[in-house]
């Protein structure tokens, strides 16, 4: 006996708007552009030369550059074969920007701020 098949549901009624990309749709579009992405993180890194940082936002800044730095070691200790690892050239010349970005801002809050903590 064959049985009935399933309804489907119908879809929502959007009073006829269309319905443009989410806001996972445009993140996931701008992940794919990696050029753009690199020349925001550049764009980022002049920007904490220019801006004063608050000190807590300062530690998160240092904490995740010594967490970048410790993944690109753990990855490139174990990669199998050099191509697994592409990207090492442009990584290995951005991510030592980045603590000389931030060494500025740290020597400006030790000879300002240090004799308070």
């Amino acid at each position: 006996m064959a049985e009935p098949a399933a309804a489907e549901a119908p879809p929502p009624d959007t009073g006829g708007a269309a319905q443009g990309p989410t806001l996972m749709d445009r993140l996931n579009g701008l992940g794919r552009q990696t050029d753009i992405m690199l020349a925001l993180g550049v764009f980022g890194i002049v920007l904490v030369l220019l801006i004063p940082l608050p000190t807590w936002l300062l530690d998160i800044f240092l904490a995740l550059s010594i967490t970048f730095s410790a993944l690109i070691l753990l990855v490139s200790l174990f990669i199998h074969r050099p191509l697994d690892f592409s990207p090492f050239p442009t990584v290995r010349f951005i991510l030592p920007v980045i603590p000389l970005a931030l060494d500025p801002r740290t020597t400006q809050f030790t000879t300002n701020l240090g004799h308070q903590t």
